[in-house]
C-alpha cells in the first residue's frame, strides 16, 4: 500500500507539533485558478516547493505521506464543471507551463538523487465533467477527436511528463471514445510510456477500476476488469478491486 495524501494549494493534512512561532500546520496558499492568473512561473515554483516542504517536516511526524495527488492540470472548459478552482486555467499552453514548475517544485529538492515527494497529474483523460443533464463522472464518455486530444487535452499532461517528469498520473473515471480511462492501453502505454518517456506509475481515481464493469459495461466479470486495467496501463488502484480480484486476472 502506497499512502497518498493532496496538495492542490497546500499539504491536506492534520496539524504536526508546533515548532518555534510555528502552528505546526499546512499552509493553505491560494487554490490553483488564482495561481493561474498571476502567470508567475518563478510563484508556482516557490508555491509548491514550499508545500513539499512543509510536506517532509509533517512526514517526519507521521501526519502526511510523500505521494500527493497534484496538480490537477484538467482544463476549466465551462463553469459549470464545478471544480474549475482546482486548475490553473482553460489555455493549454499555461497550464502546461503550470504543471511544469509545481511538479519540480513539489519533486525537487536540495539532493537530485532524491524525489522531495511525489507528484501525479490528474486526471487523464479528457475528463471536466462531474455531473450534468444525467450524466456523472462514473458512466461519462468523451468523445474526442485525435486532433483535439493532441493539440489541447494532452498538452498539459505532454509537459508533466516529457519536462516535469512527474512520477505518477491518475487515471480518470470516465470513458474516452468508448474506453475506460483506466483500461486505455493506446493512452497509458503507447502514448504517455512509449511515446513521451513516462517512467513512474499509473494509479487510478478511487473506485474507478469497479467503474470498468459497474458503469461502463466494458468488461463482464471482476477478473476481466482487472486484466484489462493492468494490460491498459493502470498499475495501482485506489481501491479494492485489485486486491479481492487481481487472483482471477
Amino acid at each position: 500500500k502506497l499512502p497518498f495524501s493532496e496538495c492542490l494549494h497546500g499539504v491536506l493534512s492534520g496539524c504536526g507539533a508546533p515548532a518555534g512561532n510555528g502552528t505546526g500546520c499546512p499552509t493553505s496558499f491560494p487554490h490553483a485558478l488564482g495561481l493561474g492568473a498571476t502567470f508567475n512561473r518563478s510563484l508556482w515554483s516557490k508555491v509548491s516547493s514550499a508545500i513539499s516542504t512543509e510536506a517532509r517536516a509533517l512526514n517526519n511526524q507521521g501526519v502526511a505521506g510523500l505521494a500527493f495527488w497534484a496538480p490537477d492540470i484538467n482544463l476549466f472548459r465551462d463553469p459549470r464543471w464545478g471544480r474549475g478552482q482546482e486548475v490553473p486555467g482553460e489555455d493549454p499552453t499555461l497550464t502546461a507551463e503550470y504543471v511544469y514548475h509545481y511538479t519540480r517544485g513539489l519533486q525537487e529538492g536540495i539532493d537530485s538523487r532524491y524525489l522531495k515527494v511525489i507528484s501525479t497529474c490528474k486526471h487523464f483523460s479528457a475528463y471536466d465533467l462531474e455531473n450534468w443533464n444525467g450524466t456523472d463522472r462514473h458512466h461519462f464518455n468523451a468523445v474526442v477527436s485525435d486532433q483535439d486530444l493532441v493539440e489541447f487535452y494532452w498538452v498539459p499532461f505532454r509537459s508533466c511528463v516529457e519536462r516535469a517528469h512527474a512520477q505518477s498520473i491518475m487515471c480518470s473515471y470516465n470513458a474516452v471514445n468508448g474506453i475506460p480511462s483506466c483500461a486505455n492501453s493506446l493512452f497509458q502505454n503507447t502514448i504517455v510510456r512509449e511515446e513521451w518517456g513516462f517512467d513512474g506509475f499509473i494509479v487510478s481515481d478511487c473506485g474507478a477500476i469497479n467503474d470498468i464493469i459497474a458503469k461502463h459495461k466494458y468488461t463482464s466479470t471482476p477478473g476481466d476488469t482487472c486484466h484489462a486495467a493492468l494490460l491498459g496501463g493502470c498499475d495501482l488502484n485506489c481501491g479494492g478491486h485489485y486486491g479481492a480480484n487481481l487472483e482471477n486476472a
